[in-house]
């Protein structure tokens, strides 16, 4: 029977202690294997057109889109892949809009995933850097940042610290930000700080013999420190059905 590295239990505890008892849902316990320079998103054709087969570990990632646009099936893709290889996933539900379902249905493993649920938005920057500075939790999904929110103000400075912390690291940081890459609010430093930035466009519905199935999302590398960017993948997404 495997179990959480007992530093990142402590990580967790402080979390507890610091922002109370709903911050944290503690779901199951697994033990980490060997890291790899990145992480496939599980997904062929978006891994082709980041360059070097996923996204980078050590660096943040940023996900641009809106409502239908397929972020939640990347990053629970992106969750299942580190399942797979022994990871420790950690999802910050900022905004508790976290789908379960749809997280099961890409093969995320639940009784594995440690969810945060802060009481207030503000605390959900404060909880991921000091996830960042005390270590141990291979992939952070932040979901979801507004760059509009005056609320998440405070995360020029999060990010700052951070950055370094995590080139140190084998830690991987994932915002899924709610907005559309052509109207992006300029000034922002998530978009300096990220290694990586994907755009994710909703371009069709996938329709099935009674009702849409699913969802075909254009993904396009508009940022890359590690390959060329500009590269585009178009992703069928199916969705999970709802009794």
């Amino acid at each position: 029977m495997t179990t959480i590295p007992i530093e990142l239990d402590r990580t967790l505890a402080n979390i507890h202690t610091r922002w109370g008892d709903s911050a944290i849902r503690r779901l199951s316990d697994q033990d980490p294997a060997g890291l790899a320079p990145m992480l496939s998103t599980g997904l062929a054709d978006l891994d082709d057109a980041l360059g070097i087969g996923g996204i980078p570990r050590g660096r943040i990632t940023e996900m641009v889109g809106t409502a239908s646009a397929g972020q939640g099936s990347l990053a629970a893709n992106l969750a299942a892949q580190a399942q797979k290889r022994g990871d420790q996933v950690v999802y910050v539900d900022a905004v508790h809009r976290a789908d379960l379902s749809l997280l099961t249905h890409w093969g995320v493993a639940l009784e594995s995933l440690r969810m945060l649920r802060p009481l207030h938005k503000a605390t959900a920057l404060e909880m991921t850097r000091d996830l960042v500075v005390e270590g141990h939790a291979d992939l952070i999904l932040f979901d979801r940042f507004d760059p509009t929110d005056p609320t998440f103000e405070s995360i020029d400075q999060m990010l700052s610290e951070v950055t370094p912390l995590l080139g140190r690291s084998s830690s991987t940081l994932v915002f899924l930000t709610h907005a559309e890459a052509a109207s992006y609010p300029s000034g922002q430093a998530l978009p300096y700080f990220s290694s990586v930035r994907l755009s994710c466009e909703h371009a069709d519905w996938i329709h099935g013999s009674a009702a849409i199935e699913g969802i075909i999302a254009r993904v396009t590398v508009i940022k890359n420190k590690l390959a060329p960017p500009h590269r585009i993948a178009e992703l069928s997404l199916r969705m999970p059905t709802y009794a």
